[in-house]
């Protein structure tokens, strides 16, 4: 009688540890799944901001080459951002860095985890072409390498005063 006894007691641990086992596996996964959830987040969010701070700065190239004025340096004081001196050169902003932090606000080139980088393209006296390239400097493998998370093609016409001439 006492054999039996063991027989039942060994087959409830052997169930046990199989139910342990089965529990453990599916813990682990439940826990892959919510980490890759949270980076998927995470990058969902980055790259709507990313959309919306190149938004923000094409709307300001727009403003300041339609208006001849220089908002985008007041707004973001510490980019550098380069003007041509001549007024209708076409590489106004061409080069020009604006470093955002973790928060996507406008920072120094030491704090920065983003960095929009704006690129003139072949333009004319009457249309500009850039391409605005938001990067992720986090995610970076090494210093040399960046991730580029959103760019933006952009033309901006500009209007000649009447009686102007070419």
């Amino acid at each position: 009688m006492r054999h039996k006894t063991n027989t039942r007691s060994s087959l409830f641990l052997m169930e046990l540890i199989i139910a342990i086992l089965f529990f453990s596996l599916a813990s682990a996964v439940c826990l892959r799944m919510f980490a890759k959830s949270h980076q998927l987040s995470t990058d969902a969010s980055a790259g709507n901001q990313a959309v919306n701070q190149t938004v923000n700065v094409a709307e300001l190239i727009r403003y300041d080459l339609q208006n001849n004025t220089r908002t985008l340096s007041d707004t973001y004081p510490e980019a550098d951002i380069l003007y041509s001196v001549v007024s209708n050169a076409a590489d106004v902003y061409n080069g020009s860095v604006i470093y955002f932090n973790k928060s996507w606000e406008s920072c120094s080139a030491e704090l920065a985890e983003y960095r929009l980088v704006i690129q003139a393209q072949d333009s004319s006296a009457t249309l500009r072409k850039y391409v605005l390239s938001m990067y992720s400097l986090s995610d970076a493998v090494d210093s040399d390498t960046t991730n580029c998370i959103y760019e933006l093609p952009l033309s901006i016409h500009i209007a000649r005063e009447a009686g102007a001439h070419e």
